[in-house]
């Protein structure tokens, strides 16, 4: 299969092509290569580009291709990324069912019919993902169908990791979606998902309430072992009585002492450091297996 063109043919009659065009502003994040957070959702990839994933219109493109001595980020063409994708589907879903999924996960991506950058082939993928979780109901033939999705998906290196600044609940619910997210690239169970996205919350709520500003930090680690990590870490008054709060003996009008100790049953590992003065940060995994 011809891989898509990496630009569109110039409108010339001579035949040749014009390079491809750079829309968005590129930041390496590598080695000795430091970047400023320019939003309040950021997504990093070790040695790849930062990219911010909030509005559609502020998501920087994927790392640049060097096929053919170019450094111009990647335009794929949407036709051949979808019949690729089709490729896949057709061995699990029928064309009705296919067709489906992959119009569903262009709309649900907001990606552009006349061309997509590598960044763009990330959405899609993670909407399609998320369509063949309804329809292939079979664990071994879901996996099957997952493994050669991300085959395709060369522009998502692992893990990576997104950062949220937290100071309002609607931060909370972006915190959530990011979570969601990950876990739906790593294609974790419904069950599982949901005590993550649970955990998002609750920390997220501790830092509204009691420091009034903080962050977190969601990523997929693979060592030791697979995981979604969720750090939660503020500037705030600390806790001066957590040996109480974790036995249950104390609890907040707030809950607060509720929401620690569920986040702690809910993950598999849980770690607080905190003291008067000196903020909490709060770091949960639960493994993939």
């Amino acid at each position: 299969m011809k891989s898509p063109p990496e630009g569109p043919p110039s409108s010339g009659s001579s035949g040749s092509r014009a390079p491809p065009s750079h829309t968005g502003p590129l930041s390496i994040r590598g080695p000795g290569v430091t970047s400023g957070h320019t939003g309040s959702l950021q997504t990093r990839v070790p040695g790849a580009l930062s990219s911010n994933v909030g509005a559609p219109s502020s998501v920087r493109p994927g790392p640049p291709s060097f096929r053919g001595g170019s450094t111009q980020p990647t335009r794929l063409g949407v036709v051949g990324i979808t019949d690729r994708i089709e490729g896949v589907l057709a061995q699990f879903l029928s064309p009705a069912v296919r067709k489906s999924v992959i119009d569903c996960g262009v709309r649900q991506a907001r990606v552009d019919r006349d061309s997509m950058r590598e960044a763009d082939l990330r959405r899609l993928l993670v909407e399609v993902k998320r369509g063949v979780q309804l329809f292939v109901r079979d664990q071994v033939q879901l996996e099957r169908c997952v493994s050669q999705l991300n085959e395709l998906d060369y522009a998502a290196p692992a893990p990576r990791e997104i950062l949220i600044d937290v100071r309002t609940e609607e931060d909370v619910l972006r915190a959530r979606s990011a979570g969601r997210e990950l876990c739906i690239e790593q294609m974790v169970s419904d069950v599982l998902l949901t005590k993550i996205v649970t955990a998002i919350s609750e920390l997220g709520r501790n830092i509204v309430r009691y420091a009034g500003s903080g962050e977190i930090t969601v990523r997929t680690t693979a060592s030791p072992q697979r995981a979604i990590e969720i750090c939660a870490k503020d500037q705030g008054p600390g806790i001066t009585n957590l040996p109480e709060i974790l036995s249950g003996r104390y609890r907040s009008r707030h809950g607060m002492g509720a929401g620690l100790r569920g986040t702690k049953a809910l993950m598999d590992d849980f770690d607080i450091q905190t003291g008067p003065g000196k903020g909490t940060m709060v770091t949960v995994r639960k493994f993939l297996g």
